[in-house]
């Protein structure tokens, strides 16, 4: 079980890293994978979700 939900975590990190990359507020990989997940998703609602509006 505890693979499953090290799996999911880490998919959900890739997810937001390659949208804050894609998106071009992020030149460098490597500098994102040391953040946490929740860090990403604040990220992403800062600089995506908001930005849209």
């Amino acid at each position: 079980m505890a693979k499953i939900f090290k799996k999911a975590i880490n998919d959900a990190k890739e997810y937001y890293i390659t949208k804050l990359v894609n998106a071009g507020f992020f030149m460098n990989h490597s500098v994102l994978s040391t953040y946490t997940l929740s860090e990403l998703k604040k990220e992403y609602t800062n600089l995506i979700e908001k930005g849209r509006r």
